[in-house]
């Protein structure tokens, strides 16, 4: 393993790309490359004297609106490398959990970089489709450090694995998930190359995306009488209730609305059975602050069951709750 392999590695070896070089007081330096020799000149001609970045995307593949995957920065600049760490971490794990994926990871000198790989995609509304999935994450980690600036930005650079931080003198390198903060400084200061770049596909969170993607088009979904959903909109029906419990207690007292139209609905769409949504229901009655109990919540979600079983009820969308009760939905609005 060389650090000329890992370089062309981190960019699958697709030319045309974009490079970025950066050194304090001089210009900014950004042109595309046509191949890996090119590439490779321009990194050894700036390497350890100027900040390198590559291009998340080739030059084609942007033309076409073809992305094959979706990059975030947990950004040690305003809050501290233990904190960036610690949420990349926790969204790794995320994913892990839910998704049974493992992401890519980097160090990046200053922060930690992490990337959801996908198979190829087509998506025309790209900007509007990763604000939408960057928000849902956002919402989920309650995160400090994730960086929204780089959110739809087809023309993204990031930093180049095996190159210098310039103002923190640490190397940008891939890291695993079970590294402390001290053994990633290490490995940054001395990159062994202990740690392979691993590209694992997703195709659950591509889905997703395929599934935001249509919507945005203005594509129908699904019939309002459908109560059976496979897929991407059963992955996506989980997110959003992660959404739900994880940041429906900040809300006013409006639970009996959430019950009923945001999380009965979908829990019988993912295929729970009564009891099992009644359970959840009474476990998030009792997670929240009111004062009331589930008993007094019940009746809402026993209606609301016997609604969507009869094809009579479906979810409302976040968007349409945010509408109508505004100040029950101020944790999704912080998102938007």
């Amino acid at each position: 393993m060389s650090c000329e392999e890992e370089w062309i590695k981190f960019v699958r070896g697709q030319f045309p790309r974009a490079v970025g070089f950066e050194r304090k007081g001089e210009p900014f330096i950004r042109h595309v490359v046509l191949d890996k020799d090119y590439y490779l000149y321009d990194i050894w001609k700036y390497l350890n004297t100027h900040h390198c970045w590559a291009a998340v995307y080739s030059e084609a593949s942007i033309q076409k609106n073809l992305f094959d995957c979706l990059p975030f920065d947990f950004d040690g600049h305003e809050h501290s490398l233990e904190k960036a760490l610690k949420e990349a971490k926790d969204f790794y794990s995320y994913l892990k959990e839910v998704y049974n994926y493992e992401p890519r990871l980097y160090f990046s000198g200053r922060g930690v970089h992490l990337y959801i790989d996908i198979k190829p995609v087509e998506l025309k509304h790209f900007k509007t489709v990763a604000r939408k999935f960057y928000s849902s994450v956002r919402q989920i980690l309650q995160s400090d450090t994730l960086d929204f600036s780089i959110v739809g930005d087809k023309r993204r650079i990031m930093r180049i694995p095996y190159t210098m931080h310039i103002s923190v003198k640490q190397y940008c390198v891939p890291i695993d998930y079970s590294w402390n903060l001290k053994t990633v400084l290490n490995k940054s200061s001395k990159p062994d190359y202990s740690k392979e770049q691993t590209f694992e596909i997703t195709n659950s969170i591509r889905k997703i995306l395929i599934d935001y993607d249509e919507e945005a088009n203005n594509k129908p979904i699904q019939k309002k009488h459908e109560l059976e959903l496979k897929g991407a909109r059963k992955d996506r029906l989980k997110l959003e209730l992660d959404m739900i419990y994880k940041y429906a207690p900040t809300t006013e007292d409006h639970r009996h609305r959430i019950l009923h139209f945001m999380l009965v609905p979908r829990l019988i769409l993912i295929g729970q059975t009564d009891d099992e949504i009644r359970a959840a229901c009474k476990g998030y009655i009792e997670s929240t602050w009111g004062g009331k109990l589930y008993n007094d919540y019940s009746q809402y979600v026993e209606d609301s069951i016997k609604r969507t079983r009869a094809g009579k009820w479906m979810p409302w969308k976040i968007e349409t709750f945010v509408l109508n009760f505004p100040d029950a939905a101020r944790w999704f609005k912080k998102s938007q």
